[in-house]
């Protein structure tokens, strides 16, 4: 089974995130699980919101390089 790699990365970066938080929630269907999904999904959103207003210094995510 392969994650479908090329359709993701055509999709927007917060779609991009909350089809693979969907499918992990599909994948293991635990009410923990889902909880923290669900809380880091609020907060990536939050994260990606706040960036695009400018408010998040680069060194944020600068683990990302």
């Amino acid at each position: 089974f392969q994650t479908p790699i090329f359709h993701l990365r055509s999709l927007q970066p917060w779609r991009h995130l909350q089809v693979i938080l969907n499918f992990n929630i599909e994948l293991y269907r635990g009410h923990r699980i889902f909880i923290r999904a669900s809380v880091l999904f609020k907060l990536l959103l939050s994260a990606l919101e706040a960036t695009t207003h400018g408010e998040v210094s680069k060194s944020f995510f600068e683990f990302k390089e």
